[in-house]
């Protein structure tokens, strides 16, 4: 336990605020009644590459640890392993996002799954610059292709504001939004 065990609201922002932190509360949101086989086994995506980040620390910096534990988990705590496996956290959290989205249309994921699951998102994208980089490379992609319909020309600059309207700070400043952060 990195910050010990109480429920003061020191306690929860920290917790809130730490990288790896806020990866219980989002797989509880996941864990709901409803969803379809292929969300819960695209939901353990990002916490088994967590994992993989805290089997590789682990097994570089634990005395006893045995030679090939740290030969074969070794590398993960390289920094550029590190990096690209944060990287790819954000990329499958983000895809989760739109798989979860798309999962209420189709029938697939409880309504509640995906409240829930992008109120953390939003955490995600306010303190983690890789999940800040996975949005504006989804960006940069998309809006090419939807400047190109006329509808979407519209809709998506309008949807792009009203989103990024929850996690700039200035705009949470002057909201009256109850928020840990």
């Amino acid at each position: 336990a990195k910050y010990g065990l109480n429920l003061k609201s020191d306690y929860v922002q920290k917790l809130l605020v730490d990288e790896v932190g806020v990866m219980p509360l989002m797989g509880f949101t996941l864990i709901l009644p409803g969803g379809a086989e292929y969300i819960r086994i695209l939901s353990v995506v990002p916490f088994f590459l967590t994992a993989a980040l805290s089997l590789g620390q682990l097994s570089e910096n634990h005395p006893t640890a045995p030679p090939w534990v740290r030969e074969t988990f070794g590398p993960l705590a390289n920094s550029v392993a590190r990096y690209r496996i944060r990287e790819y956290r954000a990329h499958a959290e983000l895809l989760l996002l739109f798989v979860l989205t798309v999962g209420i249309f189709t029938g697939a994921a409880a309504p509640f799954a995906i409240l829930l699951y992008a109120n953390f998102m939003v955490m995600r994208h306010m303190m983690s610059p890789w999940t800040q980089n996975s949005c504006r490379q989804l960006d940069k992609a998309l809006d090419p292709i939807c400047g190109q319909f006329p509808g979407l020309k519209i809709l998506y600059p309008w949807a792009k504001k009203k989103l990024y309207s929850f996690v700039d700070p200035e705009a949470r400043k002057n909201s009256s939004f109850c928020t840990i952060l």
